[in-house]
């Protein structure tokens, strides 16, 4: 395991520690505990899923606040005529974030060995 994944895993569990008690479903809490507690090695494949699912998350949230800075050159480029671009002068297009790709980020936090899990994870969720 790399620093980088212990402080990944580690990320997970004090949001687990600090999350509050909350009334549990018994019907929900025994159904979980046949169907997903009793497998092999679950508690380790649902963690390789929460960090593929918060590395989607933070990409989401990279563009989505890229959108809103940008969304008025977005709104004013569409009203301008073709003439108006191709006369009146280009402005250049703010610069998107270049984060790796999401695929290329869950490679680099995970070790050969957990690669295949992963994006089978992942495969599952998309």
């Amino acid at each position: 395991m790399t620093p980088q994944e212990k402080d990944l895993i580690q990320s997970v569990a004090t949001k687990l520690k600090q999350s509050p008690e909350s009334k549990k479903d018994a019907d929900a809490e025994k159904f979980i505990a046949d169907e997903i507690a009793s497998q092999p090695d679950a508690i380790y494949k649902l963690t390789q899923a929460v960090l593929v699912q918060e590395m989607a998350l933070k990409q989401l949230k990279e563009k989505n606040d890229y959108l809103e800075k940008n969304a008025e050159y977005y709104k004013e480029e569409s009203n301008r005529g073709s003439l108006s671009r191709m006369f009146g002068g280009s402005r250049p297009a703010p610069q998107p974030p270049q984060p790796p790709g999401f695929v290329s980020q869950v490679l680099l936090v995970a070790s050969c060995k957990q690669q295949q899990v992963l994006l089978q994870v992942w495969l599952r969720v998309v």
